[in-house]
């Protein structure tokens, strides 16, 4: 959904510093980033849909067999028709910190919870951990979002859990609290991981965004551009992402 504006203002000021823990943010982002990677489909060697997705295990697909690693992501940026027939490259960090890419395959897909698991064959790339979001969550809390926006490279933002619900629109209660993040997002996040600063565990992955279409005039010329809405960043929450696994048969994944 986007809202459209007529005008903008910009404003300058000074930043006040000391806030928000930045030395826990930078260990977070640290320990977390070799399990974020770039999901990018290409057609004839040109890209055609980019996303973002979160290493949740690793092991050998037979007891002699080379390692797969599996990458969630969200389904609705690997499944449908602009991507069909495209080839999926997945990016990312190696230990000496070049960046590297391995084919991926989607091996499952749920479009009611937007969740989707992607193999890769051959790495055993480190996993994040996967957080419970009724414990210890609470409005205001820090957290980071590492995704690769417009297939640009893996960047963060940050920010603090904007909203907890604990019911659907319909009344019933939920097994974790909706969730909602303030930092800002854009094309390509779907699928990055949205980390709790104060365990440095996955609360759950990017499902979508809400921006405004700014639209203006710089010497005669019409412009627009994209600009996220503070509070509107939708995340799948850890409690789907546990009866996924489970349900198509991953639970193994989760070893802690």
């Amino acid at each position: 959904m986007s809202v459209f504006l007529c005008c903008v203002f910009f404003a300058t000021g000074c930043a006040v510093g000391g806030l928000g823990r930045p030395d826990a943010r930078s260990e977070v982002v640290q320990g977390v980033l070799p399990s974020v990677v770039e999901l990018i489909f290409e057609r004839d060697e040109v890209a055609v849909r980019y996303a973002s997705g979160v290493v949740v295990g690793a092991e050998a697909r037979s007891p002699a067999g080379p390692p797969a690693s599996w990458v969630l992501t969200s389904a609705h940026a690997v499944v449908g028709p602009t991507v069909a027939r495209a080839a999926l490259v997945i990016r990312y960090q190696d230990d000496a910190g070049a960046r590297c890419a391995a084919p991926g395959v989607v091996e499952a897909a749920d479009a009611k919870n937007d969740l989707a698991l992607v193999r890769v064959d051959g790495l055993r790339l480190p996993a994040a951990r996967l957080g419970d979001g009724r414990v210890g969550v609470r409005l205001g809390d820090d957290v980071v979002v590492i995704g690769a926006p417009f297939g640009r490279g893996v960047s963060v933002s940050s920010g603090i859990v904007s909203q907890l619900e604990t019911r659907h629109p319909d009344g019933r209660r939920t097994l974790e609290p909706l969730l909602k993040v303030d930092a800002p997002v854009g094309y390509g996040s779907s699928g990055g991981g949205v980390f709790h600063v104060s365990t440095g565990r996955l609360l759950g992955i990017v499902e979508g965004y809400r921006t405004a279409t700014v639209s203006l005039k710089l010497a005669g010329e019409p412009y627009s551009f994209q600009v996220p809405m503070p509070g509107e960043t939708f995340v799948v929450r850890a409690a789907e992402i546990r009866r996924f696994l489970g349900e198509r048969g991953f639970g193994r994944l989760l070893t802690d």
